[in-house]
């Protein structure tokens, strides 16, 4: 990996290891992220903690 990032350190530059970093996480994390289901306005069974309080 340190070959392959000075290879393309030295062909593209150094700025491009900062645009390639970014577009991954673009492409692998944010797709995650918008997967994830929202929970803000899920409604909670007050019936199913009942026993917890005793």
């Amino acid at each position: 990996m340190a070959a392959l990032g000075g290879i393309v350190y030295d062909s593209l530059g150094g700025q491009w290891i900062f645009i390639i970093y970014i577009a991954c996480e673009l492409c692998i994390r944010l797709p995650l992220l918008f997967s994830l289901p929202e929970t803000l306005h899920h409604q909670v069974n007050e019936e199913a903690f009942a026993d917890l309080d005793k």
